[in-house]
């Protein structure tokens, strides 16, 4: 957001600078003045063209106001300590010279007129211009005192206005005769203290308007950037219908709770003999590719890619959020990768890339896992073990893909009475029960094998 605020008030400074160049070059061609009034209008566009340059490297530049103490403080919390000062002098530096060059106008172009003239003319409204540019920074505090230095320079001008001779305002006049009133209303030395109350109230309340308006925006903005930065981290993980679903709850979803689920573990098989023909390199920018084809596949069948794993990666499917075919997602999810990897060509002279995948499913605890500082989503429990078991036994059984009977069966159940076009290609052969080191149950297993379609 300190970045934010800077590029706001250095936009805000360049569209000055054009709009005083544009004012400035009207003044010389076709001003209706001349003499002395002219050169005055020439000065002061080139005064607020100097301030406008002035705003932006003040903007451009805030770090190097700041004292060395704040700027360590802030690098200690990861952030960049932006000095306002320069800021709020040049603010009060415009507003205060827009009153004073009103005020003396009278006297350089040679004029007499009653000094209530400043009151006549729309002179406030310039005085409210740098207000509103205050507004377009994002900082209310820039609001704030911007409307508290053009009710100081009104103010005085009243002020000074009301002490020069001859002027007079309600005080000791009989308004009951309307003519007394109309008489006043009209005469140039009148000054009404009920208008300039009401137009101080009005200054008031304007700034305190933008004010909370500004810093209610600057706050939704930074809600809006950490949904951001939230939604992006999300969808590190998820898929983004997941993500999209997640994001638009208001309650968190990460709590950790119990539920059914599919895991799948996918390892590139002799990946170390394939890493010891590449340079690191090479074995990074194989890794890269090889995540960014399986983090594809995993969100178009709505996985939860959970974490990677060295030359291989963890997903799971029902998480966060419940799936309508969790298990049947899983065997068609590693179905496409398998069918992806195979059609990955590999470069020139090495060989051909395979993977294996072990996938079961069951009960496991998923939610954020770890402490105030560091928090990680996580899914633990028996079934992450035996699905990394399963993907272990690819080496040592025909088949790349290996699955557990409760998956099977809850795919079963999951493609009951469903088309055929929505059964999965291919077929599974038991392997037997697989004992499962640290389990007291052996685990029964099938293997794919692609060809005929088996109704499940």
């Amino acid at each position: 957001m300190l970045n934010e605020e800077a590029r706001s008030l250095q936009r805000v400074a360049l569209l000055r600078i054009v709009l005083f160049s544009i004012a400035l070059l009207w003044v010389v061609v076709e001003s209706p003045f001349s003499g002395n009034t002219q050169l005055f209008e020439i000065a002061a566009g080139v005064f607020f063209i100097l301030t406008s340059i002035a705003h932006y490297w003040a903007a451009k530049r805030q770090e190097v106001f700041a004292s060395k103490q704040r700027q360590d403080q802030a690098m200690s919390r990861g952030e960049i300590y932006l000095s306002r000062w320069p800021i709020f002098t040049l603010f009060a530096v415009d507003i205060i010279s827009v009153g004073l060059m009103f005020s003396v106008m009278d006297a350089i172009a040679s004029v007499d007129v009653a000094p209530t003239w400043l009151f006549r003319f729309s002179i406030l409204n310039w005085l409210l211009v740098f207000v509103a540019q205050a507004a377009l920074s994002l900082e209310w505090r820039y609001v704030a005192w911007s409307g508290f230095w053009v009710v100081f320079v009104r103010g005085a001008q009243y002020f000074h206005v009301l002490s020069q001779p001859g002027t007079f305002h309600e005080g000791g006049i009989d308004f009951s005769d309307p003519q007394n009133f109309f008489d006043a209303l009209f005469d140039p030395n009148f000054v009404s203290l009920s208008n300039a109350t009401n137009e101080l109230i009005a200054i008031v309340g304007i700034t305190a308007i933008l004010s909370i308006a500004v810093s209610r925006a600057k706050r939704l903005t930074r809600k809006q950037a950490q949904a951001e930065r939230q939604r992006g981290a999300l969808a590190r993980y998820f898929s983004p219908n997941i993500v999209d679903h997640v994001t638009g709850r208001d309650a968190e979803f990460t709590a950790p709770v119990k539920r059914d689920v599919a895991v799948m573990f996918v390892d590139i098989v002799h990946f170390t003999k394939i890493a010891e023909r590449r340079t690191a390199e090479q074995t990074v920018e194989l890794l890269k590719e090889f995540y960014a084809r399986m983090a594809a596949i995993v969100f178009e069948h709505g996985g939860t890619l959970d974490k990677y794993l060295g030359d291989g990666l963890m997903v799971t499917f029902n998480t966060p959020v419940a799936a309508e075919r969790p298990a049947y997602d899983a065997v068609r999810c590693a179905i496409a990768m398998l069918t992806e990897v195979d059609a990955w060509s590999p470069q020139a002279g090495e060989p051909a890339i395979d993977i294996g995948i072990g996938i079961h499913w069951g009960e496991v605890v998923t939610g954020d896992i770890g402490d105030a500082r560091r928090l990680e989503y996580a899914v633990i429990g028996d079934t992450v073990n035996v699905a990394s078991r399963l993907e272990a036994l690819t080496r040592q059984h025909a088949g790349w893909l290996i699955i557990s009977q409760d998956l099977r069966q809850k795919m079963a159940s999951e493609l009951a009475g469903a088309p055929s076009d929505d059964l999965p290609t291919g077929c599974f052969s038991s392997i037997g029960a697989i004992e499962i080191r640290g389990r007291s149950q052996p685990v029964e297993a099938l293997s794919w094998q692609g060809g005929e379609t088996e109704n499940a």
